[in-house]
């Protein structure tokens, strides 16, 4: 390699699996010893397995129509199952949903129950609410994509406050009632810290057709952006390597029937996980 070192004091490693079992960290002490350095004993307390969490929250279009307990769904790298089916208590036809659809009694991806956990939405004059009924799409049940077929539209807000874990991605999950369209997402720490603690870009954008057959994600953080690329066949965004306990989602769409189905949180590793080597 040209360079060798003769003395490792720490390695810092970042893994933004939701699982790992140490298998990777042996192999690099291993060719750590091949190069003659030696693994200390903290190493082996660092090869520990982390096993991530998450907590799918999925709106539905009637209290009826709910996703069963044993259904794995979401993105393939974190589907899960236990997702948590979501109708609003309250609909006002005329203004949008008021401030009294709220959740709490949530479990968690293994079907613990978490504690502490409520989501608010609420919808105003200029940024209404409904539950709606969207297009399959060709998301059917077959292939395990339940989550497309309700969910809130057109510019739902959604305030999350205490959220169990230290730091974690949001997905938030898209669908349609036409063919076309465009909607966005913003994110804000409602804990009003001077630090960072959620995704930096703060919005994401996306556009359709089409929406369902597979899941495609956005990372465009403009339309112009979007427009620029051609790109029309997004359904889901991720605000990654949050810390807050609590914070809003603004959705805001432009001109059709398009809306959120689901939203996942899924915890993360501890950032800067350290091995000390000699």
């Amino acid at each position: 390699m040209g360079v060798y070192l003769r003395r490792m004091e720490r390695i810092v490693v970042e893994m933004d699996r939701r699982e790992y079992s140490g298998m990777c960290v042996k192999k690099i002490a291993s060719a750590l010893i091949m190069m003659g350095l030696t693994a200390v004993p903290a190493f082996e307390a660092a090869a520990e397995s982390f096993v991530g969490r998450s907590i799918g929250v999925n709106f539905e279009s009637s209290a009826t129509n709910t996703i069963p307990p044993e259904a794995y769904t979401g993105y393939p790298d974190v589907a899960q199952a236990n997702w948590n089916s979501c109708f609003p208590d309250y609909v006002d036809q005329y203004n949008g949903i008021g401030t009294r659809a709220s959740w709490t009694n949530f479990m968690d991806s293994t079907g613990e129950p978490v504690k502490g956990l409520q989501i608010k939405l609420s919808g105003s004059s200029e940024n209404k609410a409904f539950p709606m009924k969207f297009a399959s799409w060709g998301w059917d049940n077959s292939d395990g994509r339940y989550l497309q077929w309700g969910g809130i539209y057109p510019a739902p807000r959604f305030e999350i406050t205490g959220i169990p874990y230290d730091r974690y991605d949001i997905y938030v999950y898209w669908n349609a009632g036409v063919s076309s369209g465009s909607g966005s997402m913003s994110i804000t720490d409602l804990e009003g810290s001077s630090i960072p603690r959620v995704d930096p870009a703060g919005e994401y954008f996306l556009k359709g057709p089409p929406w369902g057959a597979s899941f495609v994600r956005t990372t465009y953080t403009s339309r112009e952006e979007i427009d620029a690329s051609g790109s029309k066949s997004a359904n889901f965004m991720i605000f990654e390597n949050n810390s807050t306990k609590s914070l809003a989602l603004q959705a805001y769409v432009q001109g059709t029937w398009i809306g959120v189905t689901g939203l996942q949180i899924v915890e993360k590793p501890p950032l800067g996980t350290t091995f000390t080597f000699r």
